[in-house]
């Protein structure tokens, strides 16, 4: 959780600056717009979903996931440490 919160404003920053730095390219008039449009506007398109799914898919998977794992296999408890065999005087 501590790393999610630390990893997101970076990311955000950074496809939020390729978004904004491909605009131009989307928006694009003159000799060979056409195809600077083309690109651009598929480039916006895919980095923006590539981004909303991260922040929304990704961790939704992971919380259900977390959650059906909680709901069929609820934790064992622990064993004793092959390694160090039990004491009774402990």
């Amino acid at each position: 959780m501590e790393a999610g919160r630390q990893r997101l404003r970076p990311i955000m920053m950074t496809s939020i600056a390729f978004i904004a730095g491909l605009l131009p390219l989307a928006i694009a008039t003159g000799a060979g717009a056409v195809g600077n449009r083309t690109i651009g506007t598929a480039a916006v398109g895919g980095m923006t979903l590539g981004t909303i799914c991260g922040l929304l898919l990704v961790p939704g998977l992971y919380v259900g996931f977390r959650l059906r794992r909680a709901a069929v296999a609820p934790p064992a408890e622990p064993e004793a440490s092959p390694i160090e065999p039990e004491r009774a005087d402990a």
